[in-house]
């Protein structure tokens, strides 16, 4: 592709905003960027609003396709060996590689830049993270929210009598993507003189106080500390917002910021009584029409040789495009932004991507299950058959790489069959999931957190709980245990606050919790019938609306599971009516929510497992004395890890067409 940065090329490994924002500059300009992605870890922003046409999808997002928009896309998940050599490829063809992760992720995957400079040593390298790689918070994990706040921005915006407010968006992310972007333009140029490669380690705390100098140098003077000021201004005054006359009924307002003397007075007219009984100009040139001279908005632009021969430079660029009405100086002209280079052509699959680099084919390099775009083939979107995950805009080309460079490639077929459970990335989710402290539940908190989702685990015996959550964060996650009796109404209610007070608001339910009754239906007595009743549906229905309230309020989507019973659909006699009964009442219970949810993008879906090991299984077996496998056409149990995929699929973007459905799961043990 033609540009300054023409035969650049770029490895970005990064993710959500940061990394792939000062990627897409560079692509805008010439470089060729090849992005990678794992279905291991989807990237976040696939699922961030606004969605195409409004419907929500993981290829539907407004900001994935604008942040990565003329770059190509590979599928390969560099946790595996396949992958590692893929990396190696991409690391000896790559001039930059970009990488947004938690500073030690690379490390740890066997790809930092001590390691990739072995193989290019004149590679350049950037890490963009929080805090830095060093230094007490380097291990810090969040994002640009989150940093708005660490760094001052969010003390200082707002009104003095309220509390702080923030910035639009995850603020320090659009800071340091330019830093990033003018770092790596600027290691360029120097191994262009010196050969040398180089290592970036970019703070975006300190490229976000770049931002805040007069406020720190304030402190350091004064000893003062900066806090909100509403739209005062210490450059600007007046600076505000003020009222115009309404106009129809309808109220005005009108922005004013003035920074220095040279900046013209008041506009003819602008705080006098209405004169000739016309209407107002709305626009500067209505206001020449009206008698009056449309006043530049800075009388040193004048000043510049081009506006003193007389006549006004039209904006450069416009690319045929019409004026736009936009802000600006009266009288001046508005237009359309100036163009950038051409779109880069964005194939949509990753086998594509590398053919016919200098080299080899690089994505020859993996087994076949590293191939081609991170996602289920067999997905019809426009006119090819695309991959489950694209890249951004462009999506309609085939061509790769620099003209020439390749051949023509029509779009692999390949189908993949079934879905590993180390595809779903759960990372910034908050999980509930009710009885933990014992099989199931045990399972389901430990796959959740094993798949990034902050847990809170829910159980009657809370003594059990703390081995789990200390296995959980033993392994990198991190739990709430909260012993609770979901019968009483108090402890109950409790539970969903207590998950946004640690982790912010859960987006995924799982309905777990129950007790069997294992008695005849005229033998049990009052309180067992409660209690049955209580913990099998009464508390998923309460704690599945309360769940359902805070996700509408909050404007998000969300994922309900309940863990139904092969016993809802076959019951043999011998005891545990009741149970059989409140299981059904739980598979209708999802098929009705769901229904009921939809329109507010929040799936409802139920597991029907079938004889797994577990505790309950343990205690029905020692009271009849028999084991059940003898009648099973495959005579044996299930494992609870044998469920991990289904819960996955359920709580994932994968489904997200999926919800009101009961997936039965029991190695076809009972009849239908």
């Amino acid at each position: 592709m033609a540009g300054p940065l023409g035969g650049v090329k770029v490895w970005d490994a990064s993710w959500v905003g940061v990394g792939p924002l000062p990627a897409r500059y560079l692509a805008e300009y010439g470089a060729t960027v090849v992005r990678t992605e794992s279905l291991r870890s989807v990237d976040v922003l696939r699922m961030a609003p606004p969605f195409k046409d409004g419907v929500p999808g993981v290829n539907r997002s407004q900001f994935f396709a604008d942040y990565n928009a003329s770059k190509l896309g590979l599928g390969v998940n560099l946790s595996t060996e396949g992958g590692k050599r893929v990396a190696n490829r991409l690391t000896a063809w790559a001039d930059v590689v970009i990488e947004a992760f938690t500073p030690g992720v690379m490390d740890r995957l066997g790809l930092g830049y001590d390691r990739l400079r072995q193989v290019n040593p004149a590679l350049i390298m950037i890490s963009t993270s929080m805090n830095g790689q060093t230094g007490p918070r380097r291990h810090f994990a969040g994002f640009g929210t989150v940093l708005a706040a660490m760094s001052g921005f969010c003390e200082l915006t707002g009104w003095p009598d309220r509390d702080p407010g923030s910035p639009y968006g995850a603020y320090t992310d659009f800071i340091a993507q330019r830093f990033a972007a003018a770092a790596v333009i600027a290691a360029l140029e120097h191994r262009d003189r010196t050969g040398e490669g180089q290592y970036i380690d970019l703070s975006q705390m300190e490229t976000a106080l770049m931002f805040l100098a007069p406020e720190l140098v304030g402190y350091q003077r004064t000893g003062r500390v900066a806090t909100r000021d509403g739209n005062r201004s210490r450059e600007a005054a007046p600076h505000g917002v003020f009222p115009c006359l309404p106009e129809d009924g309808r109220e005005r307002w009108v922005a004013i910021a003035v920074t220095s003397d040279a900046v013209g007075g008041p506009a003819p007219g602008a705080g006098r009584p209405r004169m000739g009984g016309g209407s107002p100009p709305r626009h500067p040139g209505r206001a020449q029409g009206a008698g009056g001279p449309a006043r530049s908005g800075a009388r040193r632009l004048d000043a510049r040789p081009h506006r003193r021969r007389g006549g006004r430079r039209a904006p450069a660029g416009r690319a045929g495009r019409a004026g736009a009405r936009r802000p600006g100086a009266p009288g001046r002209p508005a237009g359309g932004a100036p163009a950038l280079l051409p779109a880069a052509p964005a194939p949509r699959h990753g086998r594509d991507a590398l053919r016919g680099r200098p080299g080899g084919d690089v994505a020859d390099a993996a087994p076949r299950h590293q191939g081609g775009s991170a996602a289920r083939r067999g997905q019809r979107e426009g006119p090819h058959r695309a991959a489950g995950l694209q890249p951004g805009r462009g999506g309609g080309t085939r061509r790769v790489g620099h003209p020439g460079a390749g051949p023509r490639l029509t779009h692999p077929q390949r189908k993949v069959t079934a879905m590993s459970p180390q595809i779903v990335d759960l990372t910034g989710q908050t999980a509930v999931v009710t009885g933990c402290s014992s099989g199931l539940g045990r399972r389901f908190a430990v796959t959740l957190a094993e798949h990034g989702a902050h847990v809170v685990a829910v159980a009657r015996r809370a003594d059990r709980l703390k081995d789990l959550a200390e296995e959980i964060e033993a392994a990198g996650g991190s739990c709430l245990p909260l012993g609770a009796d979901l019968t009483d109404d108090a402890q109950l209610g409790g539970v969903l606050d207590a998950a946004e007070e640690r982790f912010g608001t859960a987006t995924i339910l799982v309905n777990n919790a129950g007790v069997p009754d294992a008695q005849y239906a005229t033998k049990m007595p009052v309180e067992l019938v409660d209690r049955v009743l209580g913990t099998n549906l009464r508390a998923p229905w309460l704690l599945s609306c309360d769940f359902a309230r805070r996700l509408i309020k909050a404007g998000t989507g969300g994922r309900v599971v309940n863990i139904s019973s092969m016993g809802a659909y076959e019951y043999r006699g011998g005891g545990a009516a009741l149970y059989s009964v409140t299981k059904a009442a739980l598979s209708r219970m999802t098929e009705v929510l769901a229904v009921e949810w939809a329109r507010f993008h929040i799936n409802v879906n139920a597991i029907a497992p079938g004889a797994f090991a577990s505790e309950m299984m343990d205690g029905m077996m020692e009271r009849t004395g028999a084991d059940p496998t003898g009648y099973f056409p495959r005579a044996r149990m299930g494992d609870p890890r044998q469920l991990d995929s289904t819960l996955l699929y359920l709580v994932s973007p994968h489904s997200e067409f999926v919800t009101g459905t009961v997936v039965k799961v029991d190695d076809g043990q009972g009849a239908r």
